[in-house]
């Protein structure tokens, strides 16, 4: 007898077969400051790609059914992208750039699974070595706050400056 094996939280490319699905996905209507859409991600990601940055569009799946999309960079040594960043030990970190769970797929784990999916793809070190994972979030995201916490990330209060996004990090 065959045993049925339950649906898992996983990421995919963004490719043609699924970014009319990931353009669609959105937030709720209250968390639309937090997160840019993810129209405009891919196109940060193409630039991204156009100035060689390593960048990971991914599709968040469940089961067969996209939930959520996420956009993960490697910063590497870069200069120009990181004479103005706040964060002293960015260079060479892995930065989660964009994570969003569908406003029809919220309150599920979807999140906190997708987390600990890119946490794994950052530990085999796809782009080269890399010490920390940095991201931003908007302070009056207490969800996203919550979540990056619990998974052991720490603010960075030192460069936050009123009106910006709050940096935090995770020693890999």
């Amino acid at each position: 007898m065959k045993t049925q094996e339950t649906p898992k939280v996983h990421l995919e490319k963004v490719t043609w077969d699924n970014y009319w699905r990931v353009i669609h996905l959105q937030v709720n209507k209250e968390q639309r400051n937090f997160v840019a859409t993810n129209t405009l991600s891919l196109a940060h990601a193409y630039l991204n790609t156009m100035e060689n940055v390593p960048t990971w569009p991914f599709a968040i799946y469940f089961g067969k059914k996209i939930v959520g999309f996420a956009l993960l960079c490697y910063f590497g040594d870069r200069d120009s992208y990181l004479e103005d960043n706040p964060i002293p030990f960015i260079k060479s970190s892995y930065h989660i750039a964009r994570l969003m769970i569908d406003r029809r797929h919220q309150r599920r784990g979807y999140g906190k699974e997708a987390l600990q999916q890119v946490l794994e793809f950052f530990r085999s070190q796809p782009a080269g070595p890399g010490a920390y994972v940095t991201l931003y979030y908007e302070m009056e995201n207490e969800a996203a706050k919550k979540l990056y916490a619990s998974f052991g990330f720490v603010e960075y209060p030192e460069s936050f400056k009123e009106g910006d996004e709050m940096p935090a990090y995770l020693k890999l």
